[in-house]
Parts: C-alpha cells; sequence; structure tokens
C-alpha cells in the first residue's frame, strides 16, 4: 500500500517507508495477518486530511 504524499505524513507509527523515493511512502504486508488495523486506519485518515488541504 503507498501513499502519494507520504513524504507529508508524520509516520508516528513507523509504518512508512520511502525507500528513496521522494514523494511516495509506502507499506508492504506479506500476511493478512500481519496489517496492524488500528494503525492502518489512522495513516488513511491522516492521508485523506492531506488530501483535503
Amino acid at each position: 500500500m503507498c501513499f502519494l504524499k507520504g513524504y507529508q505524513m508524520s509516520n508516528e507509527q513507523g509504518l512508512l517507508l520511502a525507500k528513496g523515493r521522494k514523494q511516495i511512502a509506502g507499506i508492504t504486508f506479506f500476511e493478512v495477518n500481519d496489517i496492524p488495523v488500528s494503525s492502518l486506519k489512522e495513516l488513511i485518515q491522516e492521508a485523506i486530511l492531506l488530501e483535503e488541504l
């Protein structure tokens, strides 16, 4: 999963990785059970707020 404005996000959870990219940051999940649902919800809410600016 990637966030187009990931570089602007707080990343308090430490989940987002830029991997050398200047704008996009993302998270890789290999198993459904590995998804931290509450943290992911927070990231999505923050991404929505950034998009509304």
